[in-house]
């Protein structure tokens, strides 16, 4: 008997995007899946294209997320988790693509290993036309605990997507629901708490995913700040849960840090200031911003010149 699979795809006015990302399900080499498409108010032909697709392959379950869970991909997510029957749970955005063997390679991983491990594998930003060029982010760990994972991320300067995952349900249910109050880095949030919530990440080869690059859209500066008091939240919750488990990571939030201060404080410098004891506890004083600031100009003026050097 083959363990289901339930994917769960919050989707908002995606009616140009939303089927190849049902095709990318569609394909998968592994069958024993549902995917639960919780439409978040879609002004547009998504809801159209999503219960024709459905009327095809079953699988496919179209539901309206109701006025008791928040507007937003996660009141969405959260629903779908609510409906979903699967022993395993695949997240998957309405503009993102699935690898075709994907469930089934990391299934099989699962299966074969302890069941308390949540599954990640190799991803790639993508847009029309690009040459594939996989990122494997774990490249030659198969598994690792929560401190060796972000201790990873710290060196790579990256990050694994949510749709890379594979996380058996009883782990999404001990971690708890998606964050519906953040507006940016909700899912580094939660992946935080599904790794804590596990007792290792298992790193499958062979199998990729694809994490689907926009063009940036310009937004106001108080849209700038709403983002901000949202990134930093998330990571202050981030920080509070591997704390409570006594898990060193100054080194991860130093490098989440500094790029928040790079970014932001020119335009939001009240916004961090007001956090000023967050960054201090990361070893990022903010009354020597004079300083950072004059040594990230002259990086930004010399490294190019020294990698052309190099060449």
């Amino acid at each position: 008997m083959f363990p289901m699979v339930s994917i769960i795809l919050p989707a908002y006015n995606r009616e140009n995007l939303i089927l190849e990302t049902l095709n990318s399900v569609t394909a998968q080499t592994y069958q024993t899946w549902e995917c639960l498409v919780i439409d978040d108010g879609s002004t547009d032909r998504t809801a159209e294209i999503v219960k024709d697709f459905a009327r095809k392959d079953p699988r496919i379950l179209y539901h309206l997320r109701p006025d008791l869970y928040p507007k937003g991909a996660c009141g969405a997510r959260n629903y779908g988790l609510s409906l979903s029957k699967g022993e395993y749970i695949q997240w998957l955005d309405d503009d993102d693509l699935l690898g075709p063997n994907k469930l089934e390679l990391q299934v099989m991983a699962l299966e074969n290993s302890d069941k308390n491990l949540v599954a990640t594998c190799a991803w790639d930003l993508f847009w029309h036309g690009k040459t594939l060029e996989l990122n494997d982010i774990l490249d030659g760990i198969e598994f690792t605990d929560c401190e060796g994972f972000f201790s990873k991320m710290t060196k790579t300067r990256s990050f694994i997507p949510p749709l890379a995952y594979l996380t058996p349900k009883k782990i999404a249910i001990e971690a708890g629901e998606w964050n519906t109050k953040l507006r940016i880095n909700q899912d580094a949030e939660y992946f935080t708490r599904v790794i804590l919530a596990s007792n290792k990440i298992i790193n499958v080869k062979n199998c990729y995913v694809l994490y689907r690059s926009h063009e940036a859209k310009r937004i106001s500066s108080e849209k700038n700040s709403e983002r901000l008091y949202s990134l930093i939240y998330s990571l202050r919750l981030m920080h509070a849960h591997l704390k409570a488990k006594k898990i060193e990571s100054k080194s991860f939030f130093n490098m989440k840090l500094q790029r928040v201060f790079f970014g932001f404080w020119h335009s939001d410098k009240e916004v961090l200031e007001k956090h000023s004891f967050f960054f201090k506890e990361h070893d990022i004083n903010l009354k020597l911003s004079r300083y950072y600031m004059l040594r990230y100009y002259i990086y930004k003026k010399i490294y190019p010149l020294y990698k052309k050097y190099l060449k």
